[in-house]
């Protein structure tokens, strides 16, 4: 949040543009931790930050564009990543957008998959992941480009 902070400060910004804090919960929702997750999001919420928010990470946006996702399958950031490796022949994190084969479809898909696990809890418990809603910002101020389009 103070990385987004300072670049909202040193970037001129326009009266519609959005400010989003993305997490994982796999590191905060740990017991020790999620008072200050509880802080962070109210924080956000002040100031008009929106949030997405992925359990246990991600990666399941990612997944989810390719498949269905049994979400009993992918309680961990590990089972998720090894699910990704399964489906598309090897999956790198650190190079991991730049090279996955994403479609207007897939995409589209993935959107529709998160919106639908979506349980509305600031902290969820059940795998999810609330990207598709900067997603959903992005196509509907037309702000995305796919190659299949």
């Amino acid at each position: 949040m103070q990385r987004l902070d300072e670049f909202k400060s040193e970037h001129a910004t326009e009266e519609n543009d959005q400010f989003w804090v993305c997490i994982d919960l796999d590191h905060w929702a740990q017991s020790n931790h999620i008072k200050n997750l509880t802080q962070v999001l109210q924080h956000c919420r002040q100031k008009g930050y929106s949030v997405a928010v992925s359990n246990p990470c991600f990666e399941l946006w990612l997944l989810l564009h390719f498949e269905d996702t049994p979400l009993a399958s992918c309680q961990s950031c590990d089972d998720v990543s090894k699910r990704l490796t399964e489906i598309l022949g090897g999956y790198n994190k650190a190079k991991c957008c730049g090279s996955l084969p994403f479609t207007k479809t897939n995409v589209t898909n993935a959107v529709e998959r998160a919106s639908k696990i979506d349980d509305g809890t600031d902290v969820p418990e059940s795998p999810l992941t609330r990207m598709y809603k900067i997603m959903n910002v992005l196509l509907e101020r037309d702000s995305i480009e796919f190659a299949d389009s």
